[in-house]
């Protein structure tokens, strides 16, 4: 009786809903992307409309197919591979915060593995967010005293020397995101990504 109990659970726990992970990604992402063209975009004006109003209809059209693991995977998706983000000035903090989180994400990872095994989809999901999460770390630990303020014009635009990489402030808040102008036609190398 046990045994038929331990492969229900193992069958269920398996069982991750890839459409709803796609729907996330695609509408959070989307109207990210249309509002980061939306002033130097060679896209007709009606293409960037439609990529901000389809992904909430996206959004909602699925709504029953989120769970807590899709909701998880798509934030860990977006916050360290397309929109990693710092808080600027304290940027001490940044190794902190992702080396946590990589703990956090490394602890629910085992449990997950010992509770199914390590070849259901789920669990490779949560390795592969493990491994983003350190490269995060260590990505953030190299910026640590190598980010100087390059621009200041409408928001501080950061530039890490040895990562070579751009941070920009949003709005007046202490927190920036890499790769990201909200609206600099100055920086054309920066620009979007």
């Amino acid at each position: 009786m046990k045994h038929k109990n331990d492969n229900k659970q193992k069958s269920d726990s398996s069982k991750f809903d890839w459409l709803g992970l796609f729907a996330l990604l695609i509408g959070i992402e989307m109207p990210v992307l249309a509002l980061g063209y939306l002033f130097m975009s060679p896209l007709p004006v009606i293409v960037l409309q439609l990529m901000i109003i389809l992904p909430p209809i996206i959004l909602i059209a699925f709504i029953k197919r989120y769970t807590k693991e899709n909701i998880f995977v798509a934030l860990v998706l977006i916050i360290c591979t397309l929109h990693p983000i710092r808080i600027l000035e304290y940027w001490w903090v940044n190794p902190l915060i992702y080396g946590v989180a990589t703990t956090m994400v490394l602890f629910f990872t085992w449990r997950t593995v010992r509770r199914t095994s390590w070849k259901q989809s789920f669990s490779i999901l949560l390795m592969i967010c493990t491994l983003l999460l350190a490269n995060q770390t260590v990505e953030s630990f190299n910026d640590v005293g190598n980010c100087v303020i390059d621009d200041r014009r409408w928001t501080d635009l950061y530039i890490c020397r040895n990562s070579d990489n751009y941070y920009q402030q949003i709005q007046s808040l202490p927190i920036g995101m890499q790769g990201w102008c909200y609206y600099c036609p100055w920086h054309r190398g920066v620009g979007f990504w």
